[in-house]
């Protein structure tokens, strides 16, 4: 029996995500939040407080750090 192989690039997958999202954010932070999800990154150090908005992200300002 022969299984399919499939294969993914991750830059693809990661422009595709950024697409799914619908946040009143720049347009560059949509890139940032597909790349933090697809690698399962719950937590980031960020000036850009418009991160603040998403609800699967913790921010800290690096001030604060």
């Amino acid at each position: 029996m022969s299984y399919p192989i499939t294969w993914f690039e991750l830059e693809f997958l990661t422009i595709r995500k950024s697409t799914e999202y619908l946040y009143n954010i720049a347009s560059t932070d949509y890139f940032h939040l597909a790349t933090t999800e697809l690698n399962s990154i719950k937590e980031i150090i960020s000036a850009d407080n418009e991160l603040d908005k998403i609800e699967f992200i913790k921010r800290t300002d690096p001030l604060e750090y």
